[in-house]
């Protein structure tokens, strides 16, 4: 079974990386009104920023998450920035569960946390029809 993301994950990044940036422009036009006027001139640079990551990031999330499970070993790589690699093998696995925030709903995009024995958990944001191909796998594989 391969994991991968597809166009549904970067619909989603852009729609956080877009509100985040509105609530940030907003935090500064806030604190421009309350303490100093120039402030404002740190909202097009900040703006530019938040372009610059709604551009950037979601695509290159989408191409850096990648992986397979079989019997054997669960293996996902993650990462923009820094590349993370887990390989988990399924005895080790303890707990997984798949769940959804309402936004991620609408885009059709699930988490998907896997609890290792000693505690670490593997996040990975999945198509919805992978993530639920996933949850099934690993559950016929638990029994």
């Amino acid at each position: 079974m391969e994991l991968y993301a597809d166009g549904s994950i970067i619909r989603l990044l852009r729609c956080w990386t877009a509100a985040a940036g509105m609530i940030f422009c907003a935090v500064i036009g806030a604190a421009a009104g309350f303490f100093y006027i120039r402030l404002l001139y740190a909202v097009p640079p900040a703006a530019g920023a938040v372009l610059f990551f709604w551009w950037v990031y979601p695509p290159r999330y989408a191409a850096a998450l990648h992986g397979a499970a079989d019997s054997a070993r669960l293996r996902a790589v993650t990462g923009v920035w820094t590349r993370r690699e887990a390989a988990v093998p399924m005895t080790a696995l303890r707990t997984f569960e798949c769940w959804t925030l309402p936004f991620q709903r609408l885009c059709g995009v699930r988490t998907m946390v896997l609890r290792v024995a000693g505690g670490a958990a593997v996040r990975l944001l999945l198509p919805k029809n992978i993530a639920e191909e996933l949850f099934d796998f690993l559950s016929e594989q638990s029994e």
